[in-house]
């Protein structure tokens, strides 16, 4: 039975491991998964899936379709979570031609490309194919097997014609090089040679239970008309000689043959309608139609095959040859009616009962369906959630900005005023005499705020430790500066291979131009090179900070008695007692309660993750249910509403400290006024010179503490930005990567093209080699290896494997230390983010305290970086082009 029908074969691939690449694109791009490690299980079950769904020979049943209907539906999941393109997960799949006598006739046998609709586009048409042959494989002696047969014959003619509409047409998968079994007019042919099929069973299931020969002729005609317009597709000449040999054979046969069983239908409707002219007329043309299906026949056998196990009638040929001969003596001797050409006779009118049935998705059902990768979210959610953590990370770095810059203006204010140092300068009550008594004499000379500050730096490590940070710096802006220049180079190289094979192939190298599809990360490396320069000027601030207060610094850090002889004598005496000196003590315990308070929201805000309403888990269901019920995230509103019930009450407490100093500085300027009054009343309190070395002590203890925390925010921005850059490497070297492997693929298409034509159909542009048409470059003859003599030298980075040659093996940490240079690792394209872009600081914090991707960029929540001492520069691997970047 299988014979009399034409099952479509299945595309081929080969197998992939997408393992690095998903793990890399998780690792950069998933913020709801911390370690892309923890995937490791459902990555591996893909593969699997994959191997058994598309790389072994399956069986021609409805178990086999299950397999292919899982697979589809998890590379269509994926689609929202982790794409497979250029620029996320950048992995090349290649499909041979389903039709593999098509590479006889000089067609396009197979196809690389990294685009995850070409291989959803491929998986469909092996779903289509898969079902035509579930539908040719049932016994059609049985009811049962005739509705299944009926039924894939359906399924397949719609989901032809879905790949058509959703993929080729529409431009899903555009490339002018698709394999012709992809072409519009192949997979229209497909979808109505299925659905003919599919109308045959209905035909053979009416005859069998012996319908009206009107009936009949309908689903006849209606399954001749399919059958000539799968032809019509067919014999396409972008398709000439592209089917198997019998396909176009078979179906110039079925289209004559049920021509021929449709008019002999009708024939018996005009015999019983005693129509006797018309009688004769469609015997005759079935009778033609019918001995023309037999020259059109692919075998000798083929006819006998179909008349003998489908339509039970052997002897259909002498059954109509016997009609034919008596209606011809009847009308001849008696009716005497004229016969009618093929033209004249009216038309049959049809009975359309076999129709696509375009597939409902997911394919293998809600309830059997269960996606890998549950814990993933889609990548709408997870922009969202990035975007709602930048905007959080926003909120948070703005207001705890503004409560420094409040506190530095108000650290700024006292310092000018000298407080509260002036207020220690003076002779405490208990102490007897006044000016030039001898317990004035031997008043300390050290305030005890003075002394409290310098205790406080001398803890911190005092010069040392800031000297030492900050000649730390430039060797972490060094080897941020190497990863950069190294993933540009990567990319230079591809690009310039693309542009040579460009120019080598002319019009045949038909692949996207690496200068296009590496836009976003040219775009991206710019960004990057912006944040550095950035930088550098926030070092020459930081620096040149340092070194204009060093002198006065190295003093606070030296012992008390070197600060004590450098502080100007000025011996006075005030009563403690007095009013405006008590006024300036409270305001001053106002200005540590303050500063205390700032302290504590500014924790408020950096710590507000922990508390429930704000955890990633919540926010992630909130997103979540609004994708699953809308199907989009309307992202602000949510992430607006989540954040004024989170940090609406620590942003009232920020304005109201900022408001409230402002009112104590007003306080404290009138009492310091008073204050001084009553100073220059004593002649002998003369202060002026002490009170301001003192002011320079106490603004140098202020920028020391700003350059501590401008050092530390430096180093740990350097830290957080290093593994940025080499994720940044990496989806250089992944795309790169990727396209090698497409490279390679094409290049080999191309090479076994040129083979497989005649001599005489290819004309080399550079002439023609004696004996051949294939022309063959000729060089000089290749000069003997040198000789080599005395000790191998150690491995230089220069003859580092070349990432575009064969041989290419990811560098491996012992290696590494050797080559004294940053191992890549080996992943797949992570573009995480499309550019880096730093928020607004004030500047006295330089440095942004956290990196911050704005959106529709995507956000990862880094480890901590180790120390810089474990990142040992990268070494310049190409020395022969040491300016090619300007960094």
């Amino acid at each position: 039975m299988a014979s009399t029908f034409l099952a479509v074969p299945l595309k081929k691939t080969k197998e992939v491991d997408v393992t690095n690449s998903l793990k890399n694109f998780i690792s950069s791009n998933i913020s709801t998964i911390d370690n892309p490690e923890d995937c490791t299980h459902e990555i591996g079950e893909f593969n699997k899936l994959r191997n058994n769904a598309v790389c072994r020979n399956l069986d021609k049943n409805e178990g086999s379709l299950e397999i292919l209907y899982r697979y589809y539906d998890q590379l269509d999941v994926m689609d929202t979570k982790m794409p497979f393109d250029e620029t996320h997960v950048p992995q090349a799949f290649k499909w041979k031609s389903a039709f593999e006598s098509s590479s006889l006739f000089n067609f396009k046998s197979s196809l690389t490309m990294v685009n995850g609709q070409f291989e959803k586009a491929c998986v469909l048409f092996n779903i289509g194919a898969m079902q035509s042959q579930v539908a040719c494989s049932q016994n059609l002696d049985q009811d049962n097997n005739l509705k299944t047969a009926v039924k894939y014959f359906q399924i397949s003619s719609g989901t032809f014609n879905y790949l058509k509409d959703q993929y080729i047409s529409n431009g899903k998968v555009q490339n002018e090089s698709l394999t012709p079994d992809l072409s519009i007019e192949c997979l229209s042919g497909l979808s109505a040679l299925m659905l003919a099929q599919g109308q045959e069973i209905f035909l053979k299931k009416a005859k069998d239970d012996n319908k009206k020969p009107l009936i009949l002729a309908k689903l006849a005609q209606q399954c001749a008309d399919l059958y000539s317009e799968a032809l019509k597709f067919m014999n396409s000449p972008n398709l000439k000689g592209f089917w198997e040999k019998d396909w176009i054979p078979t179906v110039t046969c079925k289209q004559s043959f049920l021509t021929a069983l449709a008019q002999y239908f009708m024939m018996q409707e005009a015999k019983n309608e005693k129509k006797f002219g018309e009688e004769l007329s469609r015997i005759s043309y079935a009778l033609d139609s019918l001995k023309q299906a037999q020259k059109q026949a692919p075998t000798s056998q083929y006819m006998n095959s179909i008349l003998e196990k489908f339509y039970s009638d052997p002897d259909l040929l002498r059954a109509m040859e016997v009609a034919h001969q008596k209606s011809l003596k009847e009308n001849d001797f008696i009716y005497h009616e004229r016969i009618l050409r093929p033209g004249e006779l009216a038309p049959i009118q049809k009975a359309v009962i076999a129709k696509p049935i375009e597939p409902t998705f997911p394919l293998s059902g809600k309830t059997e369906f269960r996606d890998l990768f549950q814990k993933i979210v889609p990548i709408p959610v997870n922009q969202a959630l990035v975007v709602y953590e930048t905007r959080k990370s926003d909120l948070v770095n703005t207001n705890i900005s503004k409560l420094r810059q409040a506190t530095q203006n108000l650290n700024g204010f006292l310092v000018a005023l000298n407080l509260p140092a002036s207020l220690e300068d003076i002779v405490a009550p208990d102490l007897p005499g006044r000016a030039g008594s001898k317990a004035a004499k031997e008043f300390k000379k050290i305030p005890k705020s003075l002394l409290t500050k310098s205790n406080a730096i001398k803890k911190l490590g005092g010069m040392s430790a800031c000297t030492l940070t900050m000649d730390n710096l430039p060797q972490l802006l060094s080897r941020n500066k190497e990863i950069l220049i190294e993933a540009i180079r990567i990319l230079d190289e591809e690009k310039a291979s693309d542009i040579q094979l460009k120019t080598q192939f002319g019009a045949r190298w038909v692949r996207t131009p690496s200068e296009k599809l590496q836009a976003p990360l040219r775009e991206e490396s710019r960004k990057y090179n912006q944040i550095i320069e950035a930088a550098i000027q926030a070092d020459e601030i930081v620096k040149s900070k340092f070194e204009q207060h060093r002198n006065i610094m190295e003093l606070l850090c030296g012992p008390e008695t070197e600060l004590a002889k450098s502080i100007p004598s000025s011996i006075g005496a005030l009563s403690s007692d007095l009013p405006v000196i008590k006024e300036l003590k409270e305001l001053m315990e106002k200005v540590e309660t303050i500063k205390a308070e700032r302290q504590t929201i500014e924790f408020e805000f950096q710590h507000k993750t922990s508390d429930a309403q704000n955890s990633s888990d919540i926010i992630n269901q909130k997103f979540m249910k609004v994708y699953s019920t809308q199907g989009k995230i309307n992202e602000k509103d949510i992430s607006d509403d989540i954040l004024r019930k989170t940090f609406g009450e620590l942003e009232q407490q920020a304005l109201s400290s900022i408001r409230s100093q402002d009112d104590l500085m007003e306080l404290i300027q009138v009492a310091n006024m008073i204050f001084v009054q009553e100073k220059s009343k004593d002649p002998s309190f003369d202060a002026k010179r002490r009170d301001k070395f003192l002011q320079e002590l106490a603004s140098a203890y202020d920028t020391f503490m700003e350059i501590c925390a401008n050092l530390k925010e430096g180093s740990k921005f350097y830290n957080d930005l290093t593994p940025i850059l080499l994720k940044f490497q990496n989806k250089c070297s992944d795309l790169c990567f990727a396209r090698k492997t497409e490279r390679d693929e094409l290049i080999k298409d191309m090479q076994d093209n040129i083979v497989s034509q005649p001599a005489h159909s290819y004309v080399s542009p550079y002439g023609t080699d004696s004996g051949t048409n294939i022309n063959i470059p000729k060089g000089p003859p290749r000069p003997p290896p040198p000789a080599f003599t005395g000790n191998p030298n150690p491995i230089q980075t220069s003859q580092a494997p070349n990432f575009y040659s064969g041989n290419f093996q990811p560098i491996q940490p012992q290696q590494a230390n050797q080559l004294n240079m940053m191992p890549l690792m080996p992943s797949a394209y992570n573009p995480y983010m499309n550019y880096y872009q730093q928020q607004t600081y004030p500047v006295n914090y330089p440095y942004a305290p956290n990196p911050i991707l704005p959106y529709p960029a995507m956000q990862t929540n880094f480890p901590s970086a180790p120390p810089s001492n474990q990142f040992p520069p990268l070494q310049q691997q190409h020395q022969q082009q040491p300016n090619q970047h300007n960094y």
